[in-house]
Formats: C-alpha cells, sequence, structure tokens
C-alpha cells in the first residue's frame, strides 16, 4: 500500500524490511519454470534508504555503479573467470534494477550452463563469498579511478541519439536530481565534489579532486 505524501509515493508499508513488509525480506527462493530454454538465477538485495537525504547521497555518489563493476568484471580472477573454469556459467551481469523513492535493488544475474544449474546452490555460494571478500577487503583507488576516466571519456564523446530518448532521460533526470544535474546527472560519476558540494564543470576529469570523494565512495 502506498500513499502520496509531499507530491511523492511513499510505501505505507516498508518494502523488504523482515517483519513490516508483504514482501519476503530475505532468505527467500523463487523457483521459475520458464516457457523458453533458459538456464539462470538471480541474487537480489534491497537497498532500503531511511531518509530522503540517504536517498540523494546514494544518487550522487553511485557506491552501485563500482560494486556492478566488481561483480561483473569478466578478467582474470573474477567472479565469472572462476566460474567459467568450473565450468557453471557462460555468462555474468550485475546492476541495479528497481528505483524507487523508497529503495532499490541490486541484482547478480548468472547465465547458467547445464553442470551450473545442477549446482546452482554452489553458483551463490560462490557469489556470496565474493561479495564477502569485498566487503571486509579495501578497493583498490585505481577501481575508482579508472572507472572513473572511463566514464568521463564517455561523458565528453557522447554521441547524438533519438531526441524522443533524450527528453525522457532528462524527464526522470528531473526527479532525480538538482537542476544543475539534470544532463550530467544520469551520465557522470562521483557528483559530489566534497561531502556538501556538487561538481559544476562540464570538463572532463582525469581524476579525483581529492582522496576524500574516493572516501566518501568506500564507506
Amino acid at each position: 500500500q502506498i500513499d502520496r505524501i509531499e507530491d511523492k509515493w511513499a510505501f505505507k508499508i516498508p518494502p523488504y524490511v523482515a517483519g513490516k513488509s508483504v514482501i519476503p525480506a530475505e532468505k527467500t527462493i523463487l523457483e521459475i519454470v520458464p516457457i523458453q530454454e533458459l538456464r539462470q538465477v538471480t541474487i537480489t538485495w534491497p537497498i532500503v534508504f531511511s531518509s530522503k537525504e540517504e536517498r540523494e547521497l546514494f544518487r550522487l555518489n553511485k557506491p552501485d555503479y563500482f560494486v556492478a563493476w566488481l561483480l561483473g568484471h569478466e578478467g582474470a580472477g573474477s567472479l565469472l573467470s572462476y566460474l567459467k573454469e568450473k565450468r557453471w556459467a557462460n555468462a555474468l551481469g550485475a546492476s541495479d534494477n528497481a528505483d524507487l523513492a523508497d529503495f532499490v535493488t541490486f541484482e547478480v544475474t548468472v547465465e547458467l550452463t547445464n553442470k551450473g544449474l545442477d549446482a546452482v546452490d554452489d553458483v551463490c555460494e560462490v557469489i556470496f563469498s565474493y561479495v564477502k571478500m569485498l566487503s571486509q577487503n579495501p578497493i583498490p583507488n585505481y577501481v575508482f579511478d579508472e572507472n572513473l576516466q572511463l566514464d568521463e571519456l564517455e561523458w565528453r564523446y557522447t554521441t547524438k541519439g533519438k531526441p524522443g530518448n533524450y527528453v525522457q532521460s532528462l524527464v526522470t533526470a528531473m526527479d532525480k536530481f538538482p537542476s544543475s544535474l539534470y544532463i550530467a546527472g544520469p551520465r557522470r560519476l562521483a557528483l559530489l565534489e566534497t561531502p556538501s558540494t556538487l561538481i559544476s564543470s562540464n570538463k572532463p576529469r582525469t581524476s579525483f579532486k581529492s582522496n576524500e570523494q574516493r572516501q566518501i565512495l568506500k564507506e
């Protein structure tokens, strides 16, 4: 059930809160038999925000982008490389999904082989073990720096798209970002130069302004 509060739709029953919501909060397995031939497993984590300010900081800092990069990396030593070595998976993707005022969901989806389908519990164990490893070890600065540089290059050389799609993106951004970030907000990373100062220049960055910006993301 949702109510309209201050021109925003808000959940009257908190989503994904153990013992308080209609939606099971954790440790829930849903098995689906597909119509077409499909073998995959999706693990979903809800990220529930306790305040409007917390939600805004999440949108400006975009920590989910870096987590998705780490989980979805395909190089040597990556989660996918291990799953392929075990012949359990063909592909893996990580990203946020539902994006609402109260919460977002973050998902890891693995395209399984026949062998991987038989070992789906082991696949899930590997994913959770990888997430635990990330949480217990500091993420190297180069992960943040490389992603920022690549994102800024993409921002600098953005190609023109269809006007209708561009208008839709602007309308969506108007509901999520301050007016100065209607264009840059959905397209650039690390939108806070300090805990209280937004980026103000359209000039592409080659690095973070200070280590303080990386530290905000690490926290």
